[in-house]
């Protein structure tokens, strides 16, 4: 079962438990508010975690529900942290949700957790990672995925076992620059590393956050050229891929920022390395989608395996292009059981 409808089957799930055990008549519906991201920048985020959730609410209806009780949803689109406090407050005040979930990024599931809670709502946050979420002595907030600061321990035990190897230098000698986004979740993930550099005696020569919506980068990569990092640690392959995309840099000048992506030794084990990174920037730029998703693309190419996705009109673009991939959406996934 693919992450994202494993986590929405237990979070559905989980919830609706403790729905039988907080509202009354055992044939009435087990009301869930829904709180996403359906349009504005995080639309991808809300409408995958959406299409899960529908798929685990669907798999506990047809089985009978819980208790007996069947599972309804109540969607609330929340484009901008100030819907997601009006959304919350409308479906808890309003429409008496008792129970929550959410919120597709960080910055929605903060303020969403803070309403809910405001309120003695149960909420379950599915996707949002900054540790400020669980971190404020909520009683009522639960938190599905792994926290921000995992990523960053992540990323500090793939620079020191891995790229430190392939370098030649010892971690202590390494010249490690740290660039991170200056909201809830980059900010959780930059703290974790900076902590986990310092328990680890390595010394970063560059730590400065950026404003995502920037448009110019000048002055940060003049900093990183005068500091000469052996290793940068930021999420340099989607800004690769626009700019070669809107015609800033060319494709070539793309292609070494992401063949320079550290990856950890399982995917090499199976796919080369290299070949992976250069067929992944040649699917994004070909089909016009992001690095991080044409990864998983190249992946399924190169190892002839099927590809399962929340995000259909991904796989539209693919097989628009012409890519020799088998793909289903996870809507679908039953199909590959009778294949």
């Amino acid at each position: 079962m693919p992450d994202a409808l494993r986590l929405a089957t237990l979070a559905v799930a989980a919830v609706a438990l403790f729905g039988t055990a907080t509202t009354g008549h055992a044939q009435e519906p087990i009301r869930i508010g829904v709180l996403q991201p359906m349009t504005g920048p995080a639309t991808k985020n809300g409408t995958e975690n959406f299409t899960a959730m529908q798929i685990a609410r669907d798999m506990i209806n047809e089985r009978g529900g819980i208790s007996g009780r069947k599972v309804d949803f109540l969607l609330a689109d929340i484009p901008t942290p100030t819907a997601a406090i009006s959304e919350t407050e409308r479906l808890t005040t309003k429409d008496g949700v008792k129970i929550t979930l959410g919120s597709g990024v960080s910055l929605l599931a903060v303020p969403v957790s803070q309403a809910a809670e405001r309120h003695g709502v149960f909420h379950w946050e599915t996707a949002g990672a900054a540790d400020i979420i669980t971190k404020r002595g909520f009683k009522y907030t639960f938190q599905v995925g792994p926290a921000a600061y995992r990523y960053g321990q992540a990323a500090v035990d793939l620079t020191l076992g891995e790229l430190a190897k392939r370098l030649g230098k010892s971690p202590a000698d390494l010249r490690i620059a740290l660039l991170w986004e200056n909201r809830a979740f980059g900010k959780s993930v930059g703290d974790s590393i900076r902590a986990d550099a310092k328990e680890k005696n390595i010394t970063l020569v560059y730590d400065e956050g950026y404003d995502q919506t920037a448009t110019d980068m000048t002055p940060i990569v003049q900093k990183l050229k005068d500091v000469a990092p052996d290793i940068l640690i930021a999420g340099v392959a989607e800004l690769a891929w626009k700019k070669a995309a809107s015609g800033e840099i060319a494709p070539d000048q793309a292609a070494p920022i992401v063949r320079s992506i550290g990856l950890p030794s399982f995917i090499s084990a199976f796919v080369e390395s290299t070949r992976l990174r250069n067929r992944a920037l040649a699917l994004a730029l070909q089909c016009g989608r992001p690095v991080h998703d044409c990864f998983y693309a190249a992946c399924a190419e190169a190892t002839s395996a099927t590809l399962v996705s929340t995000d259909e009109t991904f796989l539209q673009a693919l097989k628009a292009e012409g890519v020799a991939i088998r793909s289903v959406p996870l809507a679908r996934i039953h199909e590959l059981a009778t294949a």
